[in-house]
């Protein structure tokens, strides 16, 4: 990649976080960092505004960014309105008055909606935006792979991929031999046209969502997606078993619906940890 376009995709990436923190900051009294993202009631704020934060890979480290919530994707959470071009012009204003380095930067684009960062804001040709089939045929199951993710992914250096067995890899844009796994692995059916396994996927999916809502009370949101190996408590060790164990095409029918009755099982503690929120 040409260091122009790194530089112009570094700009992007300032002007976008210095209006999220803005913004936050406008209407919780929050700063937009690391440790106050890791936080439940920080997360659930951002919910409620439409946003979602999650963690995007960078060549240095997993950063903290906010992503538009999918109203049709299960989540289950009542979007209430989302930030404004008005909100957003007058953080840029503030901003600016402030003596902010990225102001110049970010006069220039106040149309773009906070969080949807389109590759028109980032400056990228629409050639180089991936496409992805898992976000065109599970788009309900695997809710959080949209294309802002990618896109955000992607000024930031990062090229999202699939692998032949369905991973999700992360890869340099400027030295393709520079790559990651993501923690967001899962295995899809591979009997096209049966409904009934994507439904396991689905609901297994959404109980996904549900419990991972749930576990932000016990972990950090960093913590919770870096929980491989978890030694305590059973609950979380048994939701990453499901979430990452879990292999259709590898199994067989009856072992499915084994796989199908642990994910009804999962729900129902997702609710009940919900419950005592």
């Amino acid at each position: 990649m040409q260091s122009s376009q790194l530089q112009q995709n570094a700009m992007t990436v300032q002007r976008f976080q210095a209006i999220a923190t803005e913004l936050l900051t406008k209407h919780y009294g929050l700063a937009l960092n690391d440790t106050q993202l890791c936080e439940d009631h920080v997360v659930q704020q951002c919910i409620g505004q439409g946003y979602l934060p999650y963690q995007v890979v960078t060549e240095h480290a997993q950063e903290a960014d906010l992503d538009r919530i999918d109203k049709s994707a299960g989540y289950g959470v009542a979007s209430k309105a989302p930030l404004t071009a008005s909100d957003e012009q007058d953080a840029i204003a503030r901003l600016t008055q402030q003596g902010s380095t990225t102001a110049a930067g970010l006069a220039t684009s106040a149309h773009h909606q906070l969080a949807a960062v389109q590759q028109s804001s980032a400056g990228l040709p629409e050639t180089t935006l991936p496409q992805s089939t898992v976000a065109k045929d599970l788009s309900l199951a695997f809710a959080r792979w949209t294309p802002e993710m990618d896109t955000a992914a992607l000024k930031e250096g990062w090229l999202l991929s699939e692998t032949s067995d369905m991973t999700i890899q992360c890869q340099r844009v400027d030295c393709p031999d520079d790559h990651e796994e993501l923690g967001l692995d899962f295995t899809v059916p591979q009997l096209s046209g049966d409904e009934e396994a994507h439904r396991i996927v689905r609901e297994g999916n959404e109980a996904h969502h549900r419990m991972a809502r749930a576990i932000l009370k016990e972990y950090s949101y960093t913590e919770y997606w870096q929980l491989q190996n978890p030694v305590n408590p059973a609950d979380v060790a048994e939701w990453v078993g499901l979430h990452y164990k879990v292999n259709y095409d590898a199994e067989p029918v009856p072992k499915q619906a084994y796989w199908r009755d642990r994910y009804i099982q999962a729900q129902a503690q997702a609710a009940q940890l919900l419950e005592q929120d």
